[in-house]
C-alpha cells in the first residue's frame, strides 16, 4: 500500500511538471507572438511616420512651386541682362529687379524700361526703353532706294530720309539707349502691348551699382 501510494504520488508529480512545462512552452509561445506583433506594430507605425513625412514634404514642395509659379507670372521676377544695346544706362550681367502688376493700373510711359518678347524671335527677351506709345509721333529714317545703293552719287547715300510717323493704337516704339548699337523699333517697327512681359523697377547687381530706374 506504500509502494502504491508513492508511486501514486510519483505519477502525479510527474504530471503536474509536464503540465507546468506545458503552460511555459505556451506562455513562451504567446509571448513570442505578442513581441513579434509588437515588432510588426513598431514597424508599422515607423513607416506610417516615414510615409506621413514624405507626403508633408511633397505637400511643402507643391506649395513653394505654386507660390513660385505665380509670383513669377504675375508679380514681378529677375532679369540678367545681356548685350551692349542699352549702355550705358544697364551693362551685361546687371540684374534686373522687374513688375508685372503696374499695367492693371496704369499704362506704359515713354522713358519705360521693359522686358519684352523679341517680335523677330520669339524665344529671346530683350531689353528696351519704351520712346513713344500709341499716337504718339517718331521719325523714322526712309530706307534708301537700291537706286542710290548703286549709283555713283555719293550724296544720296549720306543724306538719310527722315519721315513722320504715328505709333499704332496699342503698340510702343522701342529703342535701346544705345544708338549705334541696338536692334529695336528703328528697324522691326512698333512692338505690340501684348510681347511686353514686365517692367524694370531698379538694378540689383552689382551692388555697387543698384538703383532705381
Amino acid at each position: 500500500a506504500c509502494a502504491a501510494l508513492i508511486f501514486t504520488q510519483h505519477k502525479h508529480s510527474i504530471l503536474e511538471e509536464l503540465f507546468f512545462r506545458e503552460n511555459t512552452r505556451s506562455l513562451d509561445t504567446g509571448d513570442a507572438l505578442i513581441r513579434g506583433a509588437c515588432g510588426a506594430a513598431n514597424a508599422g507605425i515607423a513607416d506610417m511616420k516615414i510615409l506621413s513625412r514624405l507626403g508633408r514634404l511633397m505637400r511643402y514642395t507643391v506649395a513653394y512651386a505654386a507660390i513660385t509659379h505665380c509670383t513669377f507670372e504675375y508679380i514681378g521676377d529677375f532679369v540678367l541682362c545681356k548685350g551692349p544695346s542699352m549702355e550705358p544706362t544697364l551693362h551685361s550681367d546687371n540684374v534686373l529687379l522687374t513688375e508685372r502688376l503696374s499695367k492693371h493700373w496704369r499704362t506704359y510711359q515713354p522713358g519705360d524700361i521693359v522686358i519684352a518678347i523679341s517680335p523677330i524671335k520669339a524665344d529671346q527677351f530683350i531689353c528696351k526703353r519704351i520712346v513713344a506709345v500709341s499716337g504718339d509721333q517718331v521719325l523714322i529714317q526712309k530706307p534708301i532706294p537700291i537706286e542710290a545703293e548703286f549709283s555713283g552719287n555719293s550724296d544720296d547715300k549720306k543724306k538719310p530720309v527722315m519721315v513722320k510717323d504715328y505709333v499704332p493704337r496699342g503698340h510702343v516704339w522701342i529703342e535701346g539707349d544705345n544708338k549705334g548699337n541696338s536692334s529695336d523699333s528703328r528697324y522691326y517697327g512698333p512692338i505690340p502691348v501684348g510681347l511686353i512681359r514686365s517692367r524694370v523697377l531698379c538694378r540689383i547687381w552689382p551692388i555697387s551699382e543698384a538703383t532705381g530706374l
